[in-house]
Protein backbone atom coordinates (compact mmCIF):
# COMPACT_ATOMS: atom_id res chain seq x y z
CA UNK A 1 0.00 0.00 0.00
CA UNK A 2 1.62 3.36 -0.92
CA UNK A 3 0.37 6.87 0.57
CA UNK A 4 0.86 10.12 -1.31
CA UNK A 5 1.93 13.25 1.21
CA UNK A 6 2.97 16.10 1.12
CA UNK A 7 6.62 17.38 2.85
CA UNK A 8 6.84 20.98 3.54
CA UNK A 9 10.16 22.32 4.29
CA UNK A 10 9.79 24.26 7.98
CA UNK A 11 11.28 27.45 8.12
CA UNK A 12 10.14 30.10 11.44
CA UNK A 13 7.85 31.52 9.34
CA UNK A 14 7.98 30.54 5.82
CA UNK A 15 6.98 27.04 4.18
CA UNK A 16 8.54 26.70 1.10
CA UNK A 17 6.79 24.64 -1.83
CA UNK A 18 5.20 21.20 -0.91
CA UNK A 19 7.16 18.12 -2.13
CA UNK A 20 5.17 14.98 -3.02
CA UNK A 21 6.16 11.83 -2.02
CA UNK A 22 5.18 7.91 -1.33
CA UNK A 23 6.25 6.02 1.21
CA UNK A 24 5.01 2.24 2.05
CA UNK A 25 3.30 1.91 5.05
CA UNK A 26 2.11 -0.78 7.44
CA UNK A 27 -1.55 -0.97 7.11
CA UNK A 28 -2.13 -2.05 10.80
CA UNK A 29 -0.67 1.11 12.16
CA UNK A 30 -2.24 3.17 9.77
CA UNK A 31 -5.95 1.90 10.96
CA UNK A 32 -5.01 2.39 14.38
CA UNK A 33 -3.62 6.18 13.07
CA UNK A 34 -7.20 6.97 11.20
CA UNK A 35 -9.22 5.68 14.61
CA UNK A 36 -6.93 7.96 17.01
CA UNK A 37 -7.26 10.94 14.32
CA UNK A 38 -10.44 10.55 14.57
CA UNK A 39 -11.02 11.77 18.10
CA UNK A 40 -8.08 14.26 18.24
CA UNK A 41 -8.09 15.95 14.66
CA UNK A 42 -4.20 15.02 13.76
CA UNK A 43 -3.99 13.91 10.00
CA UNK A 44 -0.83 12.22 8.32
CA UNK A 45 0.63 15.05 6.50
CA UNK A 46 0.99 17.18 10.21
CA UNK A 47 2.40 13.94 11.56
CA UNK A 48 4.76 13.77 9.27
CA UNK A 49 5.63 16.96 9.10
CA UNK A 50 5.82 17.42 12.72
CA UNK A 51 8.04 14.00 13.42
CA UNK A 52 10.94 15.61 10.65
CA UNK A 53 10.79 18.48 12.43
CA UNK A 54 11.13 16.81 15.58
CA UNK A 55 13.87 14.20 14.42
CA UNK A 56 15.62 17.10 12.89
CA UNK A 57 16.14 19.11 16.01
CA UNK A 58 16.03 17.46 18.89
CA UNK A 59 18.67 14.70 19.47
CA UNK A 60 16.10 12.75 22.20
CA UNK A 61 13.04 12.66 19.96
CA UNK A 62 15.90 11.19 17.24
CA UNK A 63 17.59 8.21 19.33
CA UNK A 64 13.76 7.32 20.32
CA UNK A 65 12.61 6.72 17.03
CA UNK A 66 16.18 4.87 15.67
CA UNK A 67 15.80 2.30 18.48
CA UNK A 68 11.98 1.30 17.56
CA UNK A 69 11.92 -2.11 16.46
CA UNK A 70 8.64 -3.59 16.74
CA UNK A 71 7.84 -3.04 13.31
CA UNK A 72 10.62 -4.38 11.56
CA UNK A 73 13.75 -3.33 9.45
CA UNK A 74 11.62 -2.58 7.04
CA UNK A 75 9.53 0.07 8.14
Amino acid sequence: MYIYIFIYTIGEIVMEKPKLTSVKICRQEQYTFKKICLENGMNFQKLVNRCLYLYNNEEKFRKKIDKIEKLGKQF
